[in-house]
């Protein structure tokens, strides 16, 4: 993931062997890592490389994630789009080198071939839950024939679901993502059913543009729930996982956990300090990858609107709340919206999946270079955050 990760660990059983531990995680991070980026030759490399219009199977894994993303996709209206891997590849995000900017004619085609309701996936339902690690949405499926409504099951993040499933392809669910529907019945389901362990089996995908996946908004948050789950079965229930800045907390105990304040000359410094417990806290900022022109800050971070890097009076944007990925991604939305976006995003969230998120919004005027540590700052945040606050 081109980035660090830390790990800390409270109360081991004593009969856990840690350095064994370490391998498991090592070798979970590294599969995660292979899987969603867009450096490797893997799984995402294999969607993206997959003729426009033919089906492809994905893991159950994948499919989780893409999950995850539609519901936050359609939370923030299309704001977060993992489909905008071409953009990000122009502007020079990506792998790709560049050396010069994307003239108007190449942001607008690249635009024609983005959206994730140019996504078609096929969930394929669920089978006996005990092998699989449990996780916290839930699919409400609609029958492919009859149009009638089939029980959901709870998603499931494990290796070993099986990826090919044709003996099952007569019983299997078609949605679009962008489909209201889908997010009513996901939100009856999660009410109902959020304690089921039966995940799905996996998906069938078929991109119906030549769009390119990139889900780096999201992967680290995945990699940290993936972590987080490995742990608790291993009978840690106090721990804390970081990855690139992206941090889960156990069940038990609580972790201090700092939020930097945006400084673009590269210095670190503290803004204020959450008290974390069983929850999960993603920070998306400006102040890390940018380009400064003409006096002004334009992020990494890419309006699929306009197709381009926004230019955005939030410095950082900081979502706390129960599920690794969901926070990531909704942190990445919330640097193109508005903190009243935010909310509203927040609440569609709650909606869907029953879950409460928190957040910590820095905005700011227009940036000089060079002054980058007593620039005024407005502080945007829920009321529950405040709960958690360690100082100002």
């Amino acid at each position: 993931m081109g980035t660090s990760y830390s790990i800390k660990l409270r109360h081991v059983p004593r009969d856990l062997d840690v350095a064994e531990l370490k391998d498991q995680i090592d070798e979970l991070l590294h599969t995660v890592d292979f899987r969603f980026s867009s450096w490797q030759q893997d799984e995402l490399y294999r969607i993206n490389s997959h003729p426009v219009g033919q089906t492809t199977e994905i893991s159950s894994d994948f499919c989780l994630v893409l999950y995850k993303s539609s519901l936050v996709w359609k939370a923030s209206d299309g704001e977060f789009d993992p489909t905008i891997g071409r953009l990000i590849d122009l502007w020079g995000f990506g792998p790709s080198e560049q050396t010069r900017g994307p003239t108007d004619q190449e942001v607008s085609q690249a635009k024609k071939q983005i959206g994730f309701d140019k996504l078609q996936i096929r969930y394929l339902p669920g089978v006996s839950g005990k092998d699989y690690e449990s996780d916290t949405l839930a699919f409400r499926n609609h029958e492919k024939d009859s149009g009638q409504k089939s029980p959901g099951s709870n998603n499931a993040a494990s290796d070993d679901a099986r990826e090919d499933s044709s003996d099952a392809s007569e019983s299997t669910t078609e949605t679009e993502p962008g489909d209201s529907r889908v997010h009513e019945d996901s939100a009856e389901r999660y009410r109902q059913e959020s304690g089921n362990d039966a995940p799905i089996q996996g998906c069938s995908l078929v991109r119906t543009t030549d769009l390119n996946l990139n889900l780096s908004a999201i992967a680290k948050g995945h990699g940290v729930d993936r972590v987080a789950n490995l742990l608790r079965k291993n009978g840690i229930q106090d721990f804390m996982v970081e990855i690139g800045g992206e941090v889960k907390t156990g069940p038990e105990g609580s972790f201090r956990i700092g939020i930097e304040r945006p400084n673009y000359d590269g210095t670190r410094s503290l803004y204020t300090v959450l008290e974390s417990q069983n929850s999960c806290i993603a920070t998306s900022g400006n102040y890390r990858n940018f380009f400064e022109k003409d006096g002004k800050i334009y992020s990494h971070i890419l309006d699929p609107e306009t197709g381009r890097p926004g230019l955005s009076r939030i410095q950082s944007a900081t979502i706390v709340g129960p599920d690794c990925a969901l926070a990531d991604a909704l942190a990445t939305a919330a640097m193109i919206l508005s903190p009243e976006q935010t909310r509203k995003m927040l609440t569609s969230i709650k909606e869907i999946t029953g879950q409460s998120y928190e957040y910590l919004i820095l905005e700011s005027g227009e940036l000089v270079h060079g002054d980058t540590r007593n620039f005024q700052i407005t502080e945007y945040t829920s009321s529950g955050l405040d709960s958690i606050r360690v100082q100002k």
